[in-house]
């Protein structure tokens, strides 16, 4: 015995089957599949290489926006590191180009304390310590102050002849001064009266003799200071280039270009600064009578060494300072070391020492415009210069030190103006998140819509599975009742006064079946595409007429009245009169149907708007509003008790509205539930005649 065991449905049918007809049976579920197999193979297709892809997409895209805040923060961490980093490496490049130019220079064996602005714009001073620790260049160390200054104030003789200078009695102070000079001892007081003896004969106009004088200063007091710290041989120099520009101008310039060389050649003593006073009025002298370049060039040179003075003066307490961070250090390499507002950079030859006194304040005043031009290129960030002795409040983003010749300094970044990178941020989230939603939401209704398009199509299979039924259901009903007839009267079984009412029957369903056919062939020529119509001028009056005339006598056996009103003087109408007889009995029909029983029938023309307007109406069941919109469509037909109760197949309107459109006329519908329906068709009065009609 052959055995056959049922499959269970798969899962995608049975999700179908749950989504689309829910009460319908597996059997009849399985059959309307049938119909849309391709339609199933589509949406296999669309579920696994487009929606399931599109959802993993989705959420990766999700996850992504969720990680947008993190991926900001970072991003200002990566610019603050860039900032910083960026900060670093120009500081840092003050001190390796310092170190490379120094080592050059001691390589080449010249001076690293001349010239100090070539190695570094910060270098303020340089020194060179010998194997003890003693200063020997650029500057001789501080010395103390000069003795013999108490033998002047005590000597008579010397106030003496101070009161009788500043009275204007130079020839007396002359002869005390002189007097002074034997009664005193030592190279102070030699110094202070041997000047003021010179003085007071050039007041005196005993230029000769003053001359004399100042020559034999220049000769064996030269070194000698007075309280103030001037040399003596320097200041006789200076008045001496003096008295020879009034007699002879080019010697008394060259005097003094050559006195301001020796100032600037020699080596200036720390402390004291007699020695740069003197040059500052040897070139004030020259002014207008020395060659320009020269004389700019020389006072340059001077206030590079003035002001080296002055920071060997502040630097020179600290040296020992410096000097220990040599104990360990390496030839060739640099050591770096903070005295108040002093970096020094320390290194050591074979035999020396060498110190660098750098500004602080200018490399901190270089190091906060190098970090407001990195907050310049990223206003995202703003970089905190934070000396040794400071404390940063607030939240830091990151934080690096400076320098490495900066030792205890830090840079700090800290968040600056972010409103651009929040509002790119923004942008950039509202993209993804549009980028992820448009697929997102296409995939979604690609879904929809196939699951709405294998719904529908499973709805017009089963329309087609009830058309079969119906359409063999009707065509059943009129040849039983014209074979019934036919034979009862063939067996002479029907009594004389019966005949014509079952002539009537027998031609009232062969009516019936005959439209049935023509429904059913025009529908499948309209499906097929080959349906034409052979349309030309014609009374549409008389087509109407013909049209209810033909209804009549099966509306009359039914007994539906018929009321007829037709507007007179309605012009030609282009159209094929057959066709619309079949839309007008179809409507008719319709309205037989549906209409209540013993009812009315209502069929009209008039003159509208550029229309002949026709219209069938009854006060039947009527139209809900839901079912209105799909009246027209094949196979439709209304889930209402009343509608299914009546026989049908569901092409009869579809059939009247592609006709009226071949026409290029329509057909339009009011309805009012239990109250009838008027369907009325409108039929241009002049209309191109369609290709194909």
């Amino acid at each position: 015995m052959a055995e056959v065991e049922t499959k269970a449905l798969p899962p995608l049918k049975r999700l179908l089957l749950r989504l689309v007809h829910p009460a319908k049976g597996k059997i009849w579920t399985e059959a309307d599949l049938a119909e849309v197999k391709g339609m199933v193979r589509f949406l296999k297709v669309f579920v696994m290489t487009i929606l399931l892809p599109g959802i993993v997409l989705a959420f990766v895209g999700v996850r992504t926006i969720q990680s947008d805040s993190t991926s900001m923060r970072s991003e200002l961490r990566e610019k603050a590191d860039v900032a910083i980093e960026a900060t670093r490496d120009q500081i840092n490049s003050l001190f390796s180009s310092f170190e490379q130019r120094t080592l050059e220079r001691i390589a080449s064996g010249q001076s690293t304390v001349d010239s100090i602005g070539e190695l570094s714009q910060h270098l303020r001073v340089a020194f060179v310590i010998d194997s003890s620790g003693d200063l020997i260049a650029p500057f001789e160390p501080p010395v103390a102050r000069p003795s013999g200054e108490h033998d002047l104030l005590f000597s008579e003789t010397w106030r003496e002849a101070q009161l009788k200078y500043m009275d204007g009695d130079f020839g007396a102070a002359a002869r005390l001064y002189r007097k002074a000079s034997y009664e005193l001892r030592g190279d102070f007081a030699q110094g202070n009266t041997s000047w003021s003896r010179a003085l007071s004969l050039l007041n005196a106009g005993n230029v000769q003799q003053a001359t004399q004088m100042l020559q034999a200063i220049t000769e064996d007091l030269y070194d000698v200071r007075n309280a103030h710290g001037f040399r003596f041989g320097d200041l006789a120099r200076l008045r001496l280039a003096e008295l020879e520009m009034e007699q002879r101008e080019q010697i008394g310039v060259n005097s003094l270009i050559s006195l301001s060389d020796d100032l600037l050649d020699q080596k200036w003593t720390i402390g004291l600064g007699g020695e740069a006073a003197v040059c500052v009025r040897a070139l004030d002298l020259l002014d207008g009578l020395a060659d320009t370049t020269w004389l700019s060039a020389q006072r340059s040179r001077l206030e590079r060494r003035t002001s080296e003075l002055f920071w060997a003066e502040q630097a020179h307490d600290s040296i020992s300072t410096a000097l220990e961070s040599t104990t360990t250090l390496e030839e060739g390499l640099f050591a770096y070391t903070r005295t108040g507002r002093i970096l020094w950079a320390s290194t050591i030859t074979s035999e020396r020492t060498l110190l660098f006194a750098f500004d602080l304040d200018t490399i901190e005043a270089e190091t906060l415009l190098v970090a407001a031009t990195a907050t310049e290129r990223t206003p995202e960030v703003k970089l905190t210069v934070l000396a040794p002795q400071y404390r940063f409040v607030g939240e830091a983003i990151s934080r690096a030190p400076l320098a490495e010749a900066l030792s205890g300094w830090d840079l700090v970044s800290h968040t600056g103006e972010i409103s651009d990178l929040v509002r790119k941020h923004k942008q950039t989230r509202r993209l993804k998140e549009v980028m992820i939603a448009t697929p997102l939401i296409l995939l979604i209704s690609g879904a929809f819509i196939s699951l709405r398009l294998v719904g529908r199509e499973l709805e017009i299979a089963s329309m087609k599975s009830d058309f079969a039924a119906n359409v063999s259901h009707d065509l059943r009903s009129p040849i039983t009742q014209i074979r019934l007839k036919g034979e009862f009267l063939q067996l002479g079984l029907a009594e004389e006064d019966e005949l014509q009412s079952h002539y009537d029957i027998i031609v009232r369903e062969s009516e019936r079946l005959s439209r049935l056919v023509d429904n059913v062939l025009d529908f499948s020529s309209i499906e097929s595409g080959k349906k034409r119509y052979r349309v030309r001028p014609a009374d549409i009056t008389e087509t109407v007429r013909v049209a209810v005339e033909a209804a009549r006598f099966s509306m009359e056996t039914r007994g539906i009245e018929m009321e007829v009103n037709l507007a007179e003087g309605l012009p030609v109408i282009i159209h094929e009169p057959e066709a619309i007889q079949q839309v007008l009995q179809n409507l008719i029909s319709n309205a037989a149907k549906y209409g209540e029983p013993g009812g009315w029938i209502g069929i009209s023309a008039k003159l509208g708007h550029n229309t002949v307007e026709i219209a069938v109406s009854d006060r039947g069941i009527g139209i809900s509003d839901e079912d209105l919109p799909q009246i027209f469509e094949k196979f439709f037909r209304s889930d209402s008790d009343i509608a299914q109760r009546q026989k049908g197949t569901g092409i009869g309107l579809t059939i009247v509205q592609y006709i009226m459109e071949a026409h290029h006329g329509a057909v339009r519908v009011k309805s009012s539930l239990g109250h009838g329906t008027t369907f009325t068709l409108h039929f241009p009065i002049r209309a191109p005649i369609a290709s194909g009609l």
